[in-house]
């Protein structure tokens, strides 16, 4: 009883009155079993969740719906409900999708009707809830508890409720002595008000706050701490708890104590330095100034800078409105750099560093600022030439298609291109962690590894090999790479081209921005005063690191510095300083430690003049180390550039906005021969029939712009350098996509057939069955019944049209290259003699057949059927081609193809082969029908005159025997095609065997038929009674075996579908071959074979039909296998 057939003696579900409609719209499932424990009803709730219908889960023996540990749970239940008892518990619900989900089971009895109800709730959501929510809490408590800084939670009172590891060791207190204690006593008496004040001010609006303060620890010291705290809040706003991130910056307050005791010692010394300094009062007057800044004055503005004068009044930079912000900043007490940037007078550009330092009284109040500034000029040049570089080369590099790749000998990536980021689906960090046979397939890794180690001992290489997503999907890929030699060691540089489809691949310089990022990030100068003597008055930071890399020792103040320095016979140091002294400024470039690793610096010598004369020198030293790098970087960058544009595939051009080439690859030499081979003062118009502007614009987008040229089609893309608001430059990036065209057309041509050969297989077991009744019936009634010869053609024509029908199928599955083969040595000579004889009564006697041949053996591995209707079909086509008459002439001719440039046919291999050519002089096939003459239902001919599966069976005949096949056409004078065959060893060959006709009677053995079936079986039966054996049935190979097991002495052979159920032919084949049931096995098949039965004759099959099969064949196979005294022994096939 399912939900469509309630319990007939009850018109509700119960003594309530609740209908049973009701029930089936209950989202909770209900079964109902009665007092003898059958299950007699469930609701559509109970089905749907157990994923089958009502009928199928009343049918089982059990409830199935339960998890099989959990069939004890229910039987207890159900028979708790029937004493009378009210029960639930909690089970697992097996689903047809082989899933589980949580059920709660409540069993009620019901007294009236003496039977129980069980009541099915889902709790698999709540389980998964109760699990995440379990797995949250256990990662907010490892994350708490790993983390370093100090975290508490703490109520309103300050008592702590929960402190992690951080903090108990920071504390030296364990655990459960701070948790239920007031953290205020730890804070600094000083502090402690303060503190109090911040958390007060706690609101709903603005719950977190942010403290310093410091903190008492158990040993009596003094640290600084600084708290992130947030405040918890119930409905009323009022704080519930809070909770405490905080760690400890004491280090950090010393540091900042440290600057600020030495800041006035700083302003003195940039008083009296080489650079250029400028002090003003607060109304932005000069106060003073050295001669440096006396010096660029006249340099940048063409006039002296006087004490007294509003300094805003005398300087004009580019950026006015830069100054005043930064004077306004410096004021309020903050230190501030900038870079500005003035012109001269005489047009020229200067950059120049800029440190706004505030002057403070001893109150601490800003008097006035000093402006300490430092000629950049030449490191920004320097930079802008290498932003000009990075940015033409980055413009080429995503002009470049495919996947750009540079790593080193230990396989980790250096460089990628975004385009490498888009196919392979990996982000940066990804790409950095992965090795380069991580983004290989499997089957060809050990291929690349190989390659690999070529690159590093070759070289170069290339290699073939599936580049593999980070979605699993593998594409083809051509890989270039050679050796490059980087200053870390030696490194493989290459490109990705994916020759599946050829979409756009974009290729990146190697490895350079780290580099490029790390120039001129240290400029601030050094300073060291000295007094006449020699020794050190005042020196900053920046000198003391300075002189721990160069001189290996710090400098101290009163510490005479002569020996120090002469010991490094830095700068000629006691004959520069002495000049110094006698007022000459000097200035000097010296590279210190030689080779690449030492440093570059440049060196200002100024004498320190007060009223009473000079009293001493000051030496400023900057670091142009990096300088002199980046200068080294930009030729490297500009061979290594020019390195990678000549050895990618592709052809690569710089082009001016009017078509004038500044520079091509050996790759774009070789297509311009092709596309503009009169190129004329090296400018460019066009390139075949597309104008240069067109080509410039964007295509759509994953497209290139299409170039089509005589037998050639390239693609190409254009992309601007932006170095400036007008494209001035572009990158032109070529590809020769013709053999990929033409590859891409042929793949499109074998899906389509193979999609057509899919469908053909499904089809052809069940539509083969039902011809067979038809076939043997049809045989049957001719042989067996009386009838008047009226009838007996009309039984004729029925039999001829199934036949059709069976043929039509044999078409379909010849094309998609599933059809059963029996192939075997074949003499293509007399073959082919016979075949013409055939034609010849065939053909209009207006149509002459000629055979070209030579006497020799022309041996094959083929199937003669199979062959003999690709001569038809072709025989056909030139019929219908010549409607008035002709010549067909049909060639054999033997090949060796021992090179590449002998083949005929693409991708047809080198060696021995058999052609067979099927030539007509009629009327020709139009070019527009050439490229679709090999797909299935594509026809010239008017309706009714043709299927279009002719050339298409032809295509998968040959197809099946790994051959070639070609055509030669011309509209008006005629049609060749040409067939190739793998050639056979002639020592090879066999006869023919001859068919017999007439029906061969059997002697009344036993004749076990398995066929699932009914109607097929059906007819199976007659024929065997009618061919005088008995027969013993079985719907499936399960039920042979039974059959077997009983009466194998009285069977004297198997006949066997191949197709069924439970249990199949070839698994009964096998079955019994286990068992030693040595009894002779026939499969019948309606099914495209496979190769798998090769292996079944040579395993002892005796024989195998097709379905529908004749029944002259059946008679004639039943009785030659029955000859032989064991199976395995017949040699028969197909018929």
């Amino acid at each position: 009883m399912g939900e469509a057939e309630q319990p007939k003696d009850q018109t509700t579900a119960n003594g309530n009155g609740v209908p049973w409609e009701i029930v089936d719209f209950l989202e909770q499932g209900v079964a109902l079993f009665t007092s003898d424990g059958r299950l007699t009803y469930v609701n559509a709730a109970l089905a749907q969740m157990v994923g089958v219908s009502p009928e199928e889960l009343m049918a089982q023996s059990s409830p199935g719906f339960t998890h099989p540990d959990d069939h004890e749970k229910i039987t207890q239940a159900v028979q708790q409900a029937l004493s009378g008892s009210r029960s639930t518990t909690d089970i697992r619900v097996h689903t047809a999708a082989d899933g589980l989900l949580f059920a709660r089971v409540t069993a009620v009895p019901h007294a009236e009707t003496n039977s129980a109800y069980l009541i099915v709730t889902n709790l698999t959501s709540h389980k998964k809830a109760e699990v995440t929510l379990r797995q949250s809490e256990e990662r907010y408590r490892r994350i708490v508890e790993d983390q370093t800084e100090f975290i508490v939670r703490w109520l309103p009172d300050g008592t702590r409720t929960f402190v992690n590891e951080a903090y108990c060791q920071h504390f030296s207190t364990p655990k459960e002595e701070l948790v239920g204690s007031s953290f205020f006593p730890l804070i600094h008496e000083a502090d402690l008000e303060e503190v109090r004040a911040k958390l007060a001010a706690l609101t709903p609006e603005n719950p977190v706050a942010t403290d310093e303060h410091r903190s008492l620890l158990p040993d009596g010291s003094v640290r600084w701490h600084r708290w992130i705290d947030r405040a918890f809040f119930d409905e009323d706003g009022q704080i519930t708890e809070c909770q405490s991130v905080g760690r400890d910056i004491t280090e950090q307050k010393k540091t900042e104590l440290a600057l600020k005791q030495s800041e006035s010692n700083l302003n003195a010394i940039l008083n009296n330095t080489a650079q250029s300094f400028i002090l003003l009062d607060r109304q932005g007057r000069i106060q003073a100034l050295n001669a440096q800044a006396r010096e660029q004055a006249q340099q940048i503005l063409g006039r002296n800078l006087e004490p007294g004068q509003d300094f805003m009044a005398g300087i004009q930079p580019i950026d006015p409105g830069n100054f005043p912000v930064s004077l306004a900043e410096t004021f309020q007490g903050r230190t501030k750099t900038v870079e500005e940037q003035f012109v001269a007078p005489n047009g020229t550009t200067y950059w120049y560093e800029t440190r706004y330092t505030p002057v403070l009284d001893e109150e601490g109040t800003v008097t006035g600022v000093v402006l300490g500034s430092l000629n950049v000029t030449q490191r920004k040049l320097a930079e802008q030439a290498l932003a000009a570089e990075k940015a033409y080369s980055d413009a080429l590099v995503d002009s470049l298609p495919g996947a750009f790749f540079l790593f080193t000998k230990e396989g980790r990536f250096l460089r990628w291109n975004k385009n490498m980021e888009r196919l392979v689906g990996y982000s940066d960090e990804e790409i950095e962690a992965l090795y380069p046979l991580d983004l290989v397939h499997e089957e060809d890794r050990a291929t690349v590894a190989h390659k690999i180690e070529e690159i590093f001992t070759l070289g170069e290489s290339e290699v073939e090999a599936r580049l593999l997503t980070k979605d699993g999907r593998a594409i083809p890929y051509l890989f270039t790479s050679r050796r490059l030699q980087l200053p870390e060691g030696p490194a493989a540089i290459g490109l990705g081209i994916d020759i599946s489809d050829r979409q756009e691949a974009v290729e990146k310089l190697r490895q350079s921005e780290a580099n490029l990022r790390a120039i001129f990030n240290n400029t601030l100068q050094a300073f060291v005063l000295f007094d006449r003597e020699r020794r050190v008055r005042a020196v900053n930071p920046v000198a003391n690191n300075w002189a721990m890399e160069v001189l290996g020792h710090p400098l101290h103040k009163g510490e005479p510095a002569d020996e120090l320095f002469a010991r490094f016979n830095f700068d000629n140091f006691s004959e520069v300083f002495q000049r110094a002294l006698s007022g000459e400024t000097i200035k000097q470039e010296r590279n210190v430690g030689g080779g690449a690793q030492g440093f570059w610096f440049e060196t200002n010598y100024n004498p320190v003049t007060t009223d009473e004369g000079i009293i001493g020198v000051s030496l400023s030293v900057l670091n142009i180390t990096e300088r002199k790098k980046a200068e080294e970087a930009l030729r490297h960058s500009k061979a290594e550039l020019q390195y990678i544009i000549d050895t990618v595939p592709e052809g690569v051009l710089l082009l001016t906005a009017d078509g004038s080439v500044l520079m091509t690859n050996p790759v774009a030499d070789q297509f311009l021969s092709i596309l503009a081979p009169d190129l004329a003062d090296g400018r460019i118009t066009q390139l075949g029939e597309r104008p240069l502007p067109q080509l410039f614009t964007s295509p759509p987008k994953g497209l290139w712009h299409e170039i089509p040229f005589k037998e050639y089609i390239f693609e190409a893309i254009a992309r601007p350098i932006e170095s400036s608001a007008q494209h001035t430059r572009w990158v032109l990036v070529l590809r020769d996509v013709t053999q990929e065209r033409d590859i891409r057309q042929r793949v499109q041509r074998q899906e389509r057939l193979a999609a057509v050969g899919q469908l053909a297989a499904g089809i052809a077991h069940d539509f083969n069955n039902i011809m067979a009744v038809i076939i043997l019936y049809t045989q049957l009634l001719a042989r067996t019944v009386q009838m008047a010869p009226n009838a007996r053609d009309k039984l004729s024509t029925i039999e001829s049209q199934a036949q059709r029908a069976t043929d039509l199928i044999q078409q379909i599955l010849d094309f998609s290259r599933q059809s059963v083969m029996e192939q075997q040595p074949l003499d293509l000579l007399p073959f082919m003699k016979e075949i013409v004889r055939l034609l010849e009564r065939t053909l209009p006697e207006n149509i002459r057949i000629e055979l070209h041949f030579s006497e020799e053996s022309y041996l094959i591995q083929g199937d003669p059927s199979r062959i003999q209707q690709v001569l038809m079909n072709l025989a056909l086509n030139a019929r219908d081609a010549m409607p008035n008459g002709g010549k067909l002439t049909i060639s054999l001719a033997n090949m060796m193809m021992t090179a590449k440039a002998d083949l005929l046919v693409p991708d047809m291999p080198p060696g021995s082969w058999v052609q067979i050519q099927v030539t007509d002089d009629g009327a020709g096939i139009p070019s527009e029908a050439l490229p679709h003459v090999f797909e299935p239902f594509f026809t010239t001919k008017q309706v009714g005159q043709g299927t279009g599966l002719g050339l298409a069976q032809v295509y998968g005949i040959v197809q099946q025997h790994e051959g070639y096949i070609d055509l030669e056409t011309e509209v008006g004078a005629g049609t060749t095609f040409s067939l190739y065959f793998p050639a056979l060893n002639a020592s090879t060959g066999e006869e023919a065997a001859s068919a017999s006709i007439g029906l061969q009677q059997g002697e009344g053995q036993t004749v076990l038929l398995v066929e699932d079936d009914d109607a097929t079986r059906e007819a199976l039966v007659d024929s065997l009674h009618l061919l005088n054996y008995t027969v013993l049935e079985a719907a499936n190979g399960r039920e042979a075996l039974a059959i077997l097991d009983n009466k194998a002495n009285v069977i004297s052979l198997v006949l066997s579908d191949v197709v069924m159920p439970e249990m199949g032919g070839i698994a009964l084949f096998h079955a019994m071959q286990q068992q030693q049931i040595n009894i002779p096995v026939i499969l019948l098949t309606g099914h495209p074979l496979s190769k798998e039965f090769d292996n079944l004759k040579n395993a002892g099959l005796s024989a195998w039909l097709a379905k529908p099969p004749e029944l002259v064949t059946l008679s004639h196979t039943l009785f030659q296998v029955l000859q032989h005294s064991t199976p395995g022994d017949n040699e028969h096939s197909l018929l």
